[in-house]
């Protein structure tokens, strides 16, 4: 009986870093798609306002500056182009991110986000 007792107690804070996770994870996943809602819609009303006023002369967008200015933020080995290496950093660097917890908040975190996304 008191093998068990001490079975259990040991327990406790991998129960409790669960369900802070699992809470922490269905606040993240609910609060995203709510907002992924609505940035994905004013994101689609600006697009559309962009391309009617460019296909009415209003405007004019210098596209050879915005891929010059995108691949700067997204070229993270900076060797002057976006390509598979990028993305590997990329990749690493959110591994390391993520690889930075326990195993019960990560897991809780991960059950609790997709139960918010789902019912959010």
């Amino acid at each position: 009986m008191n093998c068990w007792l001490v079975f259990l107690e040991g327990l406790v804070p991998f129960g409790q870093s669960i369900s802070l996770g699992s809470l922490m994870g269905f606040c993240s996943g609910f609060a995203l798609k709510k907002v992924g809602r609505v940035a994905a819609g004013l994101f689609g009303a600006l697009f559309v306002l962009e391309q009617a006023l460019a296909y009415q002369g209003y405007i004019t967008v210098n596209w050879e500056k915005a891929e010059k200015d995108l691949i700067t933020v997204l070229d993270l080995n900076k060797d002057g182009k976006f390509d598979v290496k990028d993305l590997n950093d990329g990749y690493l660097q959110c591994l390391k991110v993520l690889q930075n917890n326990t195993a019960g908040l990560s897991g809780g975190f991960a059950g609790g986000f997709l139960l918010g996304a789902r019912y959010g």
